[in-house]
């Protein structure tokens, strides 16, 4: 069983956080596997989540942030819109440095997670990682090896011409596909895994 997260030991981390740019990453081997892992559990992944993959592993959630007030008001709709559900995981892995996670939304009601501590656990998130470029593209070049290597050219190919689009305006951050989106339903938020320790 998941245990609850309790709101007083994740302020106590998110008080203790580290200020400076932890956002700021070599491409590690863990990355290597985080896409195999994906690839294995979401086969109906399209060039476009594998990118959303990796910019969430190298630059966070910063593009949700808007304000506070708003990511409140997304999360809790959210939340209210999806059925509890303890069978999918709770956190996946995205990134080992600084150690970020997406939270699945349907396990967390599930566990009785209290949506305040996710939304500061964002917050702090949001404000701590930053990402670079170099990151981004070496993330992007790892996972078109693991998607030939798992005998899919035809999307790395896509990937690499996505990529290269996207490089070229900046890496904005970018949606999950049709495909994607109608199979898994994703409903999840990207935070750093320190900032929620009893997850």
């Amino acid at each position: 069983m998941v245990p609850v997260i309790v709101a007083g030991v994740v302020a106590v981390a998110l008080a203790a956080a580290v200020p400076g740019n932890p956002g700021v990453q070599p491409v590690e081997e863990g990355w290597r596997r985080v896409v195999a892992a994906q690839l294995e559990r979401y086969p109906e992944m399209q060039a476009e989540d594998v990118y959303k993959l990796a910019h969430q592993a190298t630059f966070g959630p910063a593009h949700l942030i808007t304000d506070e007030a708003a990511a409140r008001r997304y999360l809790l709709a959210e939340l209210g819109g999806v059925a509890a559900d303890p069978a999918p995981p709770l956190v996946e892995p995205l990134a080992d440095n600084p150690r970020l996670v997406r939270v699945n939304l349907r396990p967390f009601k599930a566990a009785g997670g209290d949506p305040e501590v996710l939304l500061r656990a964002l917050v702090a998130t949001a404000a701590s990682v930053s990402g670079e470029a170099a990151a981004m593209r070496g993330r992007l070049d790892v996972a078109l090896e693991v998607l030939r290597e798992r005998g899919r050219p035809a999307e790395a190919e896509r990937l690499r011409v996505l990529g290269a689009a996207l490089e070229a305006r900046g890496f904005p951050a970018a949606h999950h596909s049709e495909a994607y989106t109608r199979s898994y339903r994703p409903a999840y938020r990207v935070v750093r895994s320190d900032l929620l320790p009893n997850l």
